[in-house]
């Protein structure tokens, strides 16, 4: 039996595909430590980051007992911007970042629970207010009516309003709740109220638990304006400059001064103090950021509650500030 001879042409050739297998190995090995690495580095920094957002959403809790303390040693009778609880708590260093902290007023806000009274029934002092507060911001006033039928307990819909045959028809369907505003967010929700309409009202109500009176020592120029017909606007920026350096004790000492001349305001709904708040607290550790959003509610006794705790990690602050 004849063996082949082998060439040295074929010697070279093996050689080379065995370079080349070994190149394909070494190779491979890269690609697949490579990736490892890579891996690994991602899981380093996303377990940095959940430990940093951690960190940061228990120095913004923190926040939250600093706004419960502040509020409580605070003096209940009368509350205004020259109170303790209105000073920011400015930008604070901690490991790793900083926290800052502030306490908003929410009764300065018109309340859209005050729309309908204790019975059920629409309040009408506080609808022409709301209607005032509509017409300033250039949007449809029988979105008043439409807060209303969304509030009260029955589904029969006001003139102009809308109950479940206006939602049910939406996709997808819903109803109303039929009940008070646990959020201001769930305007969304009412017929007449789109996002560039929500974006204007925000900022200037509340969704409070009853019928939580307007603190005239906080409310801000297009709320004062809603209260009456025909109120000048120069003149009530000249009040709400006085009460930065005088608050004022009393329903009947606000409207006595010089702005509200001539106008019929009604006293009901209003008020000089509040017990509902908003402590808004922001903590940045590393590349984390979170935003505590707490409503606060404060007895007669002053002792402090959460109501209401929203979280917002890593976006800006919303409209609500």
């Amino acid at each position: 039996m004849m063996r082949k001879a082998i060439t040295p042409v074929t010697r070279r050739s093996e050689r080379g595909v065995a370079l080349i297998t070994a190149l394909l190995v070494v190779a491979l090995a890269a690609v697949i430590a490579t990736s490892l690495m890579t891996r690994q580095t991602y899981d380093l920094r996303r377990a940095e980051n959940l430990l940093h957002r951690d960190q940061a959403l228990s120095y913004a809790l923190g926040g939250e007992d600093w706004a419960k303390s502040v509020l409580g040693q605070d003096n209940r009778e009368v509350d205004g911007f020259m109170d303790i609880w209105a000073t920011p708590l400015p930008p604070i260093p901690v490991d790793g970042g900083r926290v800052a902290s502030r306490i908003v007023d929410l009764q300065g806000r018109f309340n859209l629970n005050a729309l309908v009274n204790k019975e059920g029934k629409p309040d009408e002092v506080q609808k022409a207010r709301f209607e005032r507060l509509l017409k300033r911001l250039e949007l449809d006033t029988a979105i008043a009516t439409a807060v209303i039928d969304w509030i009260d307990p029955d589904i029969n819909p006001e003139m102009g309003g809308a109950e479940d045959g206006e939602y049910l028809g939406r996709q997808p369907p819903y109803r109303t709740a039929n009940r008070p505003m646990q959020s201001v967010t769930e305007l969304r929700l009412v017929a007449g109220v789109d996002s560039e309409g929500y974006a204007r009202l925000a900022p200037l109500v509340s969704a409070l638990p009853g019928n939580a009176p307007i603190n005239l020592n906080t409310a801000p120029l297009e709320v004062l304006l809603s209260l009456a017909d025909g109120l000048d606007a120069t003149r009530l920026e000249e009040v709400l400059e006085a009460r930065r350096e005088k608050q004022f004790s009393s329903v009947a000492d606000f409207l006595a001064q010089d702005a509200f001349g001539g106008q019929t305001v009604e006293a009901a709904g209003l008020g000089v103090n509040s017990n509902n708040f908003l402590a808004v607290t922001e903590a940045t550790i590393g590349k984390a950021r979170v935003i505590v959003y707490s409503v606060l509610s404060r007895s007669d006794k002053g002792r402090t509650r959460v109501l209401l705790r929203s979280l917002e990690p890593c976006l800006p602050a919303a409209s609500c500030v």
